[in-house]
């Protein structure tokens, strides 16, 4: 199964996915409003200037990775726009969503590739360990 995260770019299956990952959060003890947007943490929209040593090819390969999208509030998200990950911060931490509460506060004002490969693996894991205890889901139809 793991194997098939890599696999799939659906957004219908990444949206519930990253849904699913936002409420196994341990802090989000609220309902998360159905006009949630999927955000992109490296913005769709970026100057070259803007983030280090990103090319255009990069970008491509990595904006649409699992690792690279959130639940946020479609109102927050409109506000935070397209801009410098370290300015949108700002309104990830006015979130009601526990996991963009957690990316409001992380330690650096970049996104970077090695950030989004952490963030997918860490996904990834929670959902599959969430799989594999909750829905008591065979090792054998997890394991790939």
């Amino acid at each position: 199964m793991r194997k098939d995260f890599d696999n799939y770019s659906s957004s219908r299956i990444f949206r519930g996915l990253l849904l699913l990952d936002a409420y196994l959060k341990p802090a989000q003890e609220n309902l998360i409003r159905s006009t949630f947007d999927i955000e992109h943490i490296f913005p769709k929209k970026w100057q070259n200037t803007n983030y280090n040593g990103w090319s255009i090819e990069d970008a491509s390969n990595y904006l649409d990775r699992l690792g690279n999208k959130i639940v946020f509030e479609k109102k927050l998200n409109i506000q935070a726009g397209n801009g410098y990950f370290g300015i949108e911060k700002q309104k990830h931490a006015l979130s009601g969503i526990a996991s963009v509460i957690d990316l409001g506060s992380y330690e650096k004002d970049d996104w970077l590739k090695e950030d989004i490969e952490l963030r997918e693996i860490e996904l990834k894991n929670n959902i599959i360990s969430f799989l594999k205890t909750e829905l008591s889901i065979p090792n054998d139809l997890i394991v790939g």
